[in-house]
């Protein structure tokens, strides 16, 4: 069981009531301000506020430089590109200036380049094509503030640069004719929060300030905003919100033809930050993920609406052929941890493979940091190079991490929990070493961690509290929808859903019962029995079915009730020490004394079972926990996988017993031989 950090709320004071009261608000959404830290009208305004619309975008830096040499062009009609990026945020602020460019009757060029052959960003050999095109004045959505090379490259080449991004830039900035970045440090803004579509946006609004834009154009350059928004997970506070709850209020009629294509292609019925999230984004995505980097932006250019539905199926099919090479990396990334069981053991993983595909190695790290709980280095190898993907938890800084073998590496780059990196595939081996012994020197790995709002009793799931969540929307990063605790629940009965695909839980606690919806967990392999108290972190939605509204619960995790975090932690650290031969210090004596009279019972249940699927841990604490402490069961399991009486791997929750076991004797097991040895060194 990978056990997630349960971060509890601090119980709710009288100062929650005196906010509710001021602000006009319920209790139940003052109480989860509170906890967020929101707990006054000023601190509220940026969740709860309505914002009055986007900040004059002359205040960013470098604007008026970029407006007068834009117009200059457009005047003297000079050719002009737009070099963007292969991700959703990239195509749409793509999108953005050239539909701008478009409404002035101005031809613009658009450079997107690709994920494999130029990789991210500017770089010279595009520059090159971009000159041969005529082009002398070229402007950069959503990259360029790090391209301090490239910009001379341009300078030589006779091309002015306009560079718009939104990433942290470095102690210098490139040589260009405007760098227009919120996050520049020369400067003081009222927001900085934007992705590469939302200063794109602001940089077109301060083009038009003399003559304003009509509305549609307005419209669809908001819509694709908020996409992009939406699509790059940046905060979702202030003038985000803005361009997020109004573009989602237009996103159907904006007139932008591919998005209302991609809204009928992936079948999404209910506009909301998550249907973006999950229904647009990653079709965007898929273009530049599956090698075909040009055809999201030209999906979001295209102007009939068969062209537009053309170009949304097109993408479609390569989302779904990038599912499947998802799948497949994913496949052979267990195999080659159920083959060497061993690197579980390790505090961070660092797996490689020919021909993983770069475009989607990034989304298989997430999937198995999601499943094991610890930092994942995923490595695409082709030919002598290896380019990774790399994917952390809350603590663990992934740049620090590279940063630390970066002798060892070619390039790399990244934040606290997602990174990059090319190594050469002499030195993977070299490399793995080195981050886990980097790690290693830390005082521990933290855990992945889950931020709860408030504890939530069936009392509580009522239609008036699920409404007043609303407030709270649109949910993304620096405002995640609410997460709820639900304690010591009694599982009553186990529904399946689709076919078994989904289940559906009844729960109840004091004679009061909820029903808990559960996407994702196939009924046949749900690990909780009926009779089983479970602890539940949930989410609280409005649901509409029939014409009728009602409160819905959703799970986000589930345990067995009761588990003492930090202890049940040290349990698993002493256990993997144990099953891999390391030395155990005196201390620790009596938590690893197995006799074959404790060995025999946890046989004969697993016999009973005739098999498992599921979590380990999960099976102890149904099965075994009153029966024998976690490190015995762990330590026993181990042993009988050595007599060959059962098998089991942690990486596909699966454990079988032999139908006609050897007759075997305990003491034939070198763990079991280890432990005796062990007990009687120590007692010497």
């Amino acid at each position: 069981m990978i056990l997630k950090h349960w971060v509890r709320p601090q119980p709710p004071t009288g100062l929650s009531k005196i906010f509710a009261k001021e602000y006009n608000i319920p209790l139940f959404l003052a109480e989860i301000l509170q906890v967020r830290g929101l707990d006054s009208p000023a601190k509220a305004e940026n969740i709860l506020g309505d914002c009055a619309g986007l900040s004059d975008p002359f205040v960013l830096p470098d604007m008026e430089k970029a407006v007068s040499r834009i117009q200059s062009a457009v005047a003297t009609g000079e050719t002009i590109a737009v070099y963007g990026d292969y991700d959703c945020d990239g195509a749409c602020a793509s999108a953005v200036m050239l539909r701008y460019f478009e409404s002035l009757g101005v031809q613009a060029h658009l450079y997107i380049p690709s994920r494999t052959e130029d990789g991210y960003g500017l770089n010279c050999a595009a520059l090159d094509k971009i000159r041969e095109r005529g082009a002398s004045l070229v402007i950069t959505v959503d990259n360029g503030i790090s391209a301090l090379k490239e910009a001379e490259y341009a300078l030589e080449l006779g091309i002015d640069l306009v560079i718009t991004d939104h990433h942290q830039p470095g102690e210098k900035l490139p040589r260009a004719v405007a760098v227009v970045d919120p996050y520049r440090k020369d400067f003081d803004v009222p927001y900085r929060f934007y992705c590469g579509a939302g200063v794109a946006f602001q940089l077109v609004r301060a083009l038009s300030a003399e003559t304003e834009m009509n509305e549609p154009l307005y419209t669809e350059l908001l819509a694709l905003s908020s996409v992009a928004t939406v699509g790059d997970v940046v905060p979702l506070t202030g003038e985000n919100r803005f361009l997020v709850t109004e573009g989602l209020k237009i996103l159907r009629k904006c007139g932008n033809a591919g998005i209302e294509a991609l809204l009928r292609v992936s079948g999404v019925k209910s506009v909301t930050a998550r249907s973006v999230a999950f229904g647009l984004v990653p079709r965007i995505n898929a273009a530049g993920r599956m090698g075909n980097a040009p055809l999201a932006a030209e999906l979001l250019l295209c102007k009939g609406r068969g062209k537009a539905e053309q170009a949304a199926q097109t993408l479609d099919g390569l989302n779904i052929k990038r599912q499947e090479a998802e799948g497949r990396i994913l496949e052979e990334a267990l195999n080659q941890l159920d083959q060497n069981p061993e690197l579980l053991r390790r505090r961070v993983l660092v797996l490689a493979g020919e021909g993983w595909d770069t475009g989607v190695i990034g989304i298989v790290s997430a999937r198995l940091l999601e499943r094991f709980g610890k930092p994942v280095f995923l490595l695409g190898i082709d030919g002598d190079m290896a380019t990774g993907s790399v994917r952390s938890v809350e603590g663990f800084s992934v740049f620090r991490a590279l940063q630390a073998c970066g002798d060892l590496l070619e390039r790399y780059g990244g934040h606290a929990q997602a990174g990059g990196l090319t190594v050469r595939k002499g030195n993977i081996t070299a490399f793995t070493q080195a981050v886990n012994a980097y790690a290693d020197s830390l005082h521990n790995i933290p855990r992945e961690v889950c931020r709860i709002d408030r504890l939530l009793n069936p009392d509580d799931v009522t239609l008036k509290n699920a409404e007043c969540l609303c407030r709270l929307e649109p949910f993304g990063a620096a405002n995640p929808e609410p997460l709820f605790l639900m304690e010591e629940m009694k599982v009553e009965k186990i529904l399946p859903l689709s076919g078994g695909r989904h289940t559906k839980l009844s729960l109840y606690k004091d004679e009061k019962g909820v029903e808990v919806l559960c996407f994702g967990k196939e009924t046949a392999v749900f690990p909780y029995p009926i009779g089983s108290v479970v602890d539940l972190l949930v989410s609280l939605e409005v649901n509409e079915f029939g014409g009728r509204r009602f409160p819905s619960l959703r799970l986000k995790e589930i345990r067995p009730a009761g588990i003492n975090e930090t202890e049940f932690e040290k349990a698993q650290l002493l256990a993997d020490r144990i099953c891999s031969g390391q030395s155990i210090f005196p201390q620790e004596e009596g938590e690893i004394r197995l006799c074959r009279e404790e060995m025999v019972p946890v046989y004969q249940v697993l016999k009973r079972l005739c098999g498992y699927r599921g979590d380990l841990a999960v099976l102890y604490f149904t099965v075994f926990r009153h029966k024998i402490s976690y490190v015995k069961f762990r330590a026993a399991l181990e042993v009988l996988r050595e007599l060959n009486l059962i098998d089991f791997s942690e990486v596909r929750n699966a454990l079988t017993v032999e139908k006609n076991p050897p007759g075997v004797s305990l003491t034939a097991s070198r763990l079991f031989r280890s432990l005796q040895k062990q007990e009687t060194d120590m007692r010497n």
